[in-house]
């Protein structure tokens, strides 16, 4: 995940954005109504991670305006935050440790 994260530039971002908007536009021309809802929660997506970069580069007021775009796309594409519950796991069991240690065999045999 690290590694992706840095192959993700803000030119690259921003050439994903601007092809799939290209591409609404030019589709809005030739059949009417909505996109499909995977339309806006890509947008979502590549709005937030153009936030998260501008985040590590220190720009917030930028990051805060991505931020909303990306909030904004997510609510068209019928997203929901995901909601918070509290989730009980068991205690693992400890580890059972086995002495398996082979000897040569005495005698000739």
């Amino acid at each position: 995940m690290e590694k992706q994260m840095a192959t993700e530039t803000i030119v690259n971002l921003w050439a994903d954005v601007a092809w799939t908007q290209g591409l609404l536009k030019v589709s809005g021309l030739f059949r009417s109504g909505e996109p499909l809802p995977e339309v806006y929660l890509y947008l979502a997506d590549r709005y937030g991670r153009l936030a998260r970069c501008y985040g590590r580069k220190g720009r917030k007021e930028r990051e805060k305006v991505m931020d909303a775009k990306a909030a904004h796309y997510f609510r068209l594409g019928g997203g929901e935050p995901p909601s918070t519950a509290a989730v009980a796991m068991p205690r693992p069991r400890p580890p059972i440790f086995t002495n398996a240690i082979g000897t040569k065999p005495r005698g000739n045999g």
